[in-house]
């Protein structure tokens, strides 16, 4: 499992970009969820969609699933 930074804006939930079960750690289960999200089978809610969306377009789609799930298998270092 890989951790990341957290980051915290303004008013918004404090939160870890690519942990969208806010479970403190990066794995596929977040992958999982951000791909759930994209196919509208699950809703998430505000913290968790501002986790999931680590491209940070401003949607939560298949590119962030697989983003995460990259991250995870540490195939990528960060989301930038």
């Amino acid at each position: 499992p890989t951790e990341a930074a957290s980051f915290s804006y303004g008013e918004k939930p404090s939160y870890k970009l690519g942990d969208v079960d806010g479970s403190g750690i990066i794995d596929v289960s977040d992958a999982l969820m951000a791909l759930k999200a994209s196919a509208e089978v699950i809703t998430l809610n505000e913290t968790e969609s501002l986790a999931a969306d680590v491209d940070k377009n401003g949607i939560v789609d298949v590119s962030d699933a697989l983003m995460i799930l990259k991250y995870s298998a540490e195939v990528i270092k960060s989301f930038d």
